[in-house]
């Protein structure tokens, strides 16, 4: 998988391309968002209109990723 970002404003939009499996993107996306937090930018769009599949365990890791940006 890969991430392309692009800021517009004060939004980060991360344009996720390919299949998101545990072990490929789940620590690639987690480590991008991570950096973005600690950067200050905490206002993010995720696309994932190029991402032909995702399994239960990358979509768990979005939902934990959701949740620890939002608190």
């Amino acid at each position: 998988m890969k991430i392309e970002e692009r800021t517009n404003g004060s939004v980060t939009t991360l344009f996720l391309k390919g299949k998101m499996r545990v072990g490929e993107g789940d620590t690639l996306l987690r480590e991008k968002v991570g950096r973005l937090v600690d950067a200050g930018k905490l206002n993010s769009v995720l696309d994932m209109s190029s991402v032909p599949g995702i399994d239960s365990a990358c979509l768990g890791e979005i939902l934990h990723i959701h949740i620890s940006v939002t608190k």
